[in-house]
């Protein structure tokens, strides 16, 4: 008992002194729960990119994903906390505009992603949990809102008779598209900026795996992006599209979202341990039943534990 009374000691000052609390502790996300599931991943049919195929089964555990994209503010706070850099400044970027600070980060590359995504407390989504997200899971809808083809009421895109951004020719505040959203409550997983995900990129789902996670062994130059961006078109906006670039490549068109597991539930309280169980228990004191020893997610906070660019302007 005294050893576990000391683990549990040696956790909670770890945790409390360590730099992991005060770094959750500096950006606030809002965590929106993706129930697990399974759906039909990819495109089949007439209007499908080859690098969406074949369409096949993917199973698909629980997770959490952020509402939003990661704003300028949020970004901000991991390069004030000293661990991220600073995105570029080129025209379209929202790094260094006071009035940009609940617009989307953008012009950031795939480490930067990563590295905030680390400092937050969370990871990159796979392609396959964001896929399965922006189809609101379990409904395997081709858009977050339904199958209606995408418009300027639904999401930031360029429509025919407007300028590109919805009239905006750029990016918008999170989340003002809400008709938009996904079933689970998802802004922007279609439109506005394209979004970094964990995996390399493979020309095809050949050999794809089929649980949900992502394709972290290197099988090209490129990691993937998802979600269409404020200059992209109607096809642009489907679930299924799949674009590539660089790991270091910046533009004002990329930004990202964040993953995480569903946090560990908390054990149930006690107030009494080993044989002194209290005069209104029911379990008698000479019995097998022993406190559990703590793991350190117990003591995590709340918040914590040739394509490109020519497919979306034609």
């Amino acid at each position: 008992m005294k050893r576990v009374f000391e683990f549990v000691l040696f956790l909670v000052a770890v945790f409390y002194s360590g730099s992991v609390f005060s770094q959750a502790a500096a950006v606030d996300i809002e965590w929106v729960r993706i129930p697990g599931g399974s759906f039909i991943m990819g495109s089949s049919g007439k209007d499908a990119e080859e690098d969406e195929t074949p369409a096949h089964k993917v199973n698909v555990p629980e997770f959490e994903m952020s509402k939003t994209l990661v704003t300028l503010d949020q970004y901000k706070a991991c390069v004030d906390a000293g661990v991220c850099e600073t995105p570029d400044t080129e025209e379209g970027c929202n790094w260094g505009k006071s009035d940009r600070g609940n617009h989307p980060i953008n012009c950031v590359d795939w480490e930067q992603a990563q590295a905030f995504a680390t400092w937050a407390g969370g990871r990159l989504p796979s392609e396959a949990e964001w896929e399965y997200a922006a189809r609101s899971a379990t409904r395997g809808w081709k858009h977050p809102w339904g199958n209606k083809r995408a418009n300027c009421s639904l999401a930031v895109m360029t429509e025919s008779s407007k300028r590109q951004g919805c009239g905006n020719d750029g990016t918008w505040p999170v989340c003002s598209k809400p008709k938009g959203n996904t079933a689970q409550g998802l802004c922007d997983m279609a439109g506005n900026v394209m979004e970094w995900v964990r995996d390399w990129y493979y020309y095809g789902y050949k050999g794809a795996p089929k649980d949900g996670s992502a394709r972290e062994v290197k099988g090209s130059p490129y990691k993937v992006c998802r979600g269409g961006f404020w200059g992209g078109h109607a096809r642009n906006m489907q679930a299924a599209v799949r674009v590539y670039y660089p790991p270091e490549f910046r533009e004002n068109f990329i930004g990202f979202r964040i993953a995480r597991p569903v946090p560990a539930k908390h054990p149930e309280p006690r107030d009494k341990l080993d044989g002194d169980l209290g005069p209104d228990s029911d379990v008698s004191p000479d019995s097998n039943v022993r406190p559990v020893p703590p793991s350190p997610q117990d003591f995590a906070p709340k918040n914590q534990s040739k394509k490109m660019l020519k497919t979306f302007i034609k």
